[in-house]
């Protein structure tokens, strides 16, 4: 309890945010800089259900992982 206090108390999300949030950004790195598909990143960066990333990707960078890749 104290540990998650704390996180909240630094970063301002949850735990399960906070995670989420750096396993995306790996994803980011990922789309960027290799040519892997959308499902091995998402199994690589520690999510288990791909729909599940791509829907977390898209809320928080506002299009599909497919499109960020296509636009950079």
């Amino acid at each position: 309890v104290q540990l998650y206090r704390t996180l909240v108390a630094l970063t301002g999300v949850s735990a399960s945010h906070f995670i989420n949030n750096f396993r995306l950004e790996k994803a980011v790195n990922k789309l960027l800089y290799t040519r892997k598909t959308i499902a091995e990143i998402a199994y690589e960066t520690g999510f288990s259900d791909p729909s599940y990333f791509s829907r977390l990707f898209k809320k928080r960078y506002g299009k599909s992982a497919q499109e960020f890749r296509e636009q950079y």
